[in-house]
């Protein structure tokens, strides 16, 4: 049965490797820093869908502010797309912001991948802003 909760440090070591299988080079750089940081500073907090102790899916959450949370990475082994595996990281990250009593949670989503930006308009996000500084990603948001 598919549980989500805040991963263990052994289900961080598995991460490492998932997000070595799953993300493409230009992002995984950034990924794994951002775990890495995660397991240092504690400040982010990383949740995962484990089933039978198989990191199926995972998202990295971090609080910016009193009002505003940030989705700073959603990703899913290729074997198990399309299952909602994803969404339910999300709606978890969302439930876990609204318990902290934020207003809103906000991402960045590449312009080019489109299954990426169809997945979050699924799920409620909206546009709200384009990158300045490379004008190929876009700031989505959501109410809480």
């Amino acid at each position: 049965m598919m549980q989500i909760r805040e991963a263990n440090d052994y289900e961080k070591e598995q991460l490492v490797e998932l997000v070595k299988r799953i993300e493409d080079d230009s992002k995984k750089e950034e990924v794994l820093k951002t775990i890495d940081a995660e397991l240092q500073e504690g400040e982010l907090k990383t949740f995962v869908a484990v089933n039978q102790d198989q990191i199926l899916s995972y998202g990295i959450f971090n609080k910016q502010d009193d009002e505003t949370g940030e989705i700073v990475f959603v990703g899913t082994d290729a074997y198990f797309r399309n299952n909602g595996y994803g969404a339910e990281v999300v709606n978890h990250i969302e439930s876990y912001a609204k318990e902290r009593m934020l207003k809103k949670l906000f991402l960045k989503a590449s312009a080019k991948n489109k299954k990426s930006l169809c997945f979050w308009i699924e799920n409620e996000y909206e546009f709200q802003s384009r990158s300045e500084k490379s004008g190929l990603d876009y700031y989505l948001g959501k109410c809480l």
